[in-house]
């Protein structure tokens, strides 16, 4: 079974989970409408990771063994994409934590959907200021971009491009949006600690959008 995040539990339709086993097999597969994935069978003896991820956003991996376990064991395991709650925030305001090395926001959030309606709706009266403050840890950047640096202004950068084709997508006038931008990065040094300091580290990573 396949959640948004603890709080809120929606299920999350069409997800991809992805099972890794010790002896070299992998599975994966994609949620019902219901959020679930059913009738996986698992080999004896051989641990597993397990894993969902829904668009930008992922969870964590969960750990299954089948050692020492009876043929006709029946497992069940529940996966949260978000690590929590959305906040509950002002319709002019928006924010969203990554993961390590994600760098899209994720637009079924309310938050988000809130957010888009209120400037489409100011969009057809008047312009918006709009900031984009974007952060990334110091946990050391491993995909595409060179540095934590460019990660944080990637950020700030596809966070501005998707209100404007989301505000266009609604029926809002995109060029009264005026936007401004920030990245930085900022939190803790890093120590080779980034899996047991996940916590820590993944509160500087972040985007936060304000209107005005």
């Amino acid at each position: 079974m396949v959640y948004n995040n603890p709080k809120q539990k929606k299920p999350v339709p069409n997800a991809n989970i992805a099972l890794v086993g010790n002896d070299g097999s992998n599975y994966t597969g994609t949620t019902n409408a219901k959020g679930v994935l059913n009738n996986i069978a698992l080999d004896a003896d051989v641990n597993y990771d397990l894993s969902a991820s829904s668009g930008d956003v992922s969870s964590e991996k969960t750990y299954l063994s089948t050692n020492n376990t009876k043929v006709s064991k029946v497992y069940k395991q529940v996966l949260y994409v978000e690590t929590a709650g959305v906040a509950k925030l002002p319709a002019t305001k928006y924010e969203f934590y990554f993961k390590y090395n994600k760098h899209r926001v994720d637009s079924v959030q309310e938050t988000w959907t809130a957010f888009i309606d209120r400037l489409v709706e100011i969009s057809k009266k008047k312009s918006i200021n709009v900031s984009i403050e974007a952060s990334a840890s110091k946990v050391p950047c491993m995909i595409v971009f060179k540095n934590n640096n460019e990660l944080a202004a990637a950020r700030a950068t596809i966070t501005m491009n998707k209100i404007k084709d989301a505000v266009t997508a609604k029926g809002g006038d995109a060029s009264k949006l005026k936007f401004s931008k920030r990245s930085m990065v900022q939190g803790p040094a890093w120590h080779n600690d980034h899996i047991e300091r996940r916590e820590v580290f993944e509160k500087y990573q972040y985007v936060k959008v304000s209107a005005n």
